[in-house]
C-alpha cells in the first residue's frame, strides 16, 4: 500500500457532519478497529437482507440494526449494526456500512479526504493515518475522537472501497475509557490491537457489504 499523511481537501466535501459534528479530536494515538465479518449466502437472483451480512468482531456478532437508511434523493444507503447485549444510547461498539453515492464523490480518495476535512473543520491539525492501494481504489483511513462532556474515547475505521453504483465504506466505531494521563504501558494495548486489526482490514473482503448495499 503508499501510505498518504496529506489528503488533497480542496475540492472535498465537509460531509458525515451527524459523526464529527460535536467531537473533539484528542491529539495523539491512533487505533484502527478491525472487522472480521461473516456473511449468510443468500440464493442465487435473491436481495441480500441485514441480517444476512452480519459483523463479527472478536468472536462478537452484531446482530442488531438499529438503523437502516435508504431511498434517499441520491440513492446512498446506511445500515448500522450492534451487539444484541448492547442498549441503543449506550452502545460501545458499533458497526456501519455505508454506500455513498453523491455527484462530488465519486473516488474512494475523494470519499476520504471529505471526511478528514470535517475532521479537521472540527480540529485544525487532528492526527489521522491513511493509506491506499496502488490503484487508489481502496483507502484505510483511522482517527480517534473524543466527544465533549464524555469521559470515553470513540476510535473509529473506515475501509473505503469505489464500486459499481458510488463508493461504500465500512466503518468501526468503539468506545473505550478517556485515558487521562497516557503511559507506554496503559497504551499497550491499544497498539497491539490496532497492529493486529490494521492487518485483518487490510484483508476484509467488501463484496457481500456492496452486495447488500445495492440490493436495499
Amino acid at each position: 500500500t503508499t501510505e498518504i499523511y496529506t489528503l488533497s481537501l480542496h475540492d472535498a466535501l465537509p460531509i458525515f457532519h451527524i459523526l464529527l459534528s460535536k467531537l473533539v479530536v484528542m491529539r495523539t494515538f491512533l487505533v484502527v478497529i478491525s472487522l472480521i465479518f461473516t456473511a449468510v449466502a443468500s440464493a442465487e437472483g435473491e436481495k441480500l437482507k441485514a441480517n444476512e451480512v452480519v459483523p463479527v468482531i472478536d468472536g462478537e456478532v452484531f446482530d442488531r440494526i438499529v438503523v437502516i437508511k435508504g431511498e434517499t434523493s441520491d440513492s446512498s444507503q446506511i445500515i448500522k449494526y450492534i451487539r444484541s447485549t448492547d442498549e441503543l444510547k449506550s452502545w460501545t461498539k458499533q458497526v456501519v456500512y455505508t454506500r455513498l453515492n453523491e455527484a462530488e464523490i465519486k473516488t474512494a480518495g475523494e470519499y476520504a479526504a471529505a471526511l478528514v476535512r470535517a475532521l479537521q473543520q472540527v480540529s485544525p491539525g487532528a492526527k489521522y493515518k491513511a493509506s491506499a492501494s496502488e490503484d487508489g481504489k481502496v483507502v484505510l483511513l483511522d482517527f480517534i475522537v473524543q466527544p465533549r462532556g464524555q469521559n470515553f474515547m470513540e476510535l473509529n475505521m473506515y475501509r473505503i472501497e469505489e464500486g459499481a453504483k458510488g463508493v461504500y465504506s465500512l466503518q468501526m466505531i468503539g468506545r473505550l475509557p478517556t485515558v487521562d494521563n497516557p503511559t507506554a504501558e496503559s497504551l499497550a494495548p491499544l497498539i497491539q490491537m490496532r497492529q493486529s486489526w490494521m492487518a485483518q482490514t487490510a484483508k476484509f473482503d467488501m463484496s457481500k457489504v456492496k452486495a447488500l448495499l445495492d440490493s436495499q
